[in-house]
């Protein structure tokens, strides 16, 4: 049983439906049936606490311009509308497909002008870091590449492929260039041979593009990926992975 206490001393009819789980409150005032409940008050004698409406409007996702202090942004749309592409963390197929629809968007957008591409990758699969190099050779934009934090293994490979005289590493960052490896799970001694010379050509492929792009032999680049190689910001320099080092943001800017 419910106790109504009207606004104003307004009259009020009160219908209350009650059972174990559910509670239907609904309230009409004599004059105006649209507004259900308004600036009213009650209880109930073995519920203090008041019901919850049956319908509470939502809050808005965003106030208006007009309205709202706060801007919320979608960085990396933000950065694509300044022509920028982030490579971050392992290039699989899913990054290179993200990274080869921007490149592609961009070029259709405006051709001809630079995209900068930022690097900050442990290496990853050969196949989709490929899929990204064609494009960036393909598209009439020019790419100029960043590494910031690292640039290892096909990380690399994607930093030198930058336009030359565009390349940057910032002061702290680290490149590694290696050959290729490879996981040959238990399998047949035909098998192994053939994923054997799979891999021989692909580090060959390799070794031929970071060759071009360092303006090195294939003998130079052969002997310093035998193993893994590390190089400091002018080590990369001079080895020809990067043009020159960043020293501010404004050497980041297009």
């Amino acid at each position: 049983e419910a106790e109504w206490v009207g606004r104003g001393g307004e009259e009020a009819i009160v219908c209350a439906a009650m059972d174990e789980r559910d509670i239907d409150f609904r309230v009409w005032e004599e004059g105006d049936e649209d507004r259900r409940g308004a600036g009213a008050r009650h209880r109930y004698a073995e519920d203090p606490s008041p019901p919850v409406p049956p319908e509470v409007p939502a809050a808005p996702a965003a106030a208006p311009a007009a309205e709202k202090k706060d801007k919320v942004v979608n960085l990396e749309q933000e950065m694509l509308k300044r022509r920028k592409i982030i490579i971050f963390g392992p290039i699989d197929d899913r990054l290179a497909y993200n990274v080869c629809m921007k490149i592609l968007y961009l070029e259709a957008e405006d051709p001809g002008k630079p995209i900068e591409m930022l690097i900050n990758s442990p290496g990853g699969k050969v196949a989709a870091g490929l899929a990204i190099y064609d494009w960036m050779q393909l598209v009439s934009s020019p790419v100029h590449t960043v590494c910031w934090g690292r640039a290892y293994s096909m990380g690399a490979i994607l930093l030198a492929a930058g336009e030359k005289g565009h390349r940057l590493i910032l002061p702290n960052a680290k490149v590694m260039i290696h050959q290729p490896s490879l996981e040959i799970p238990r399998s047949v001694a035909t098998d192994i041979m053939i994923k054997n010379k799979e891999m021989q050509d692909t580090k060959d492929q390799l070794k031929h593009i970071l060759a071009k792009h360092m303006d090195k032999t294939e003998e130079w680049v052969h002997e310093a990926s035998e193993r893994d190689c590390y190089l400091k910001p002018q080590e990369a320099i001079n080895a020809g992975i990067v043009d020159k080092i960043a020293t501010e943001v404004a050497h980041c800017k297009l």
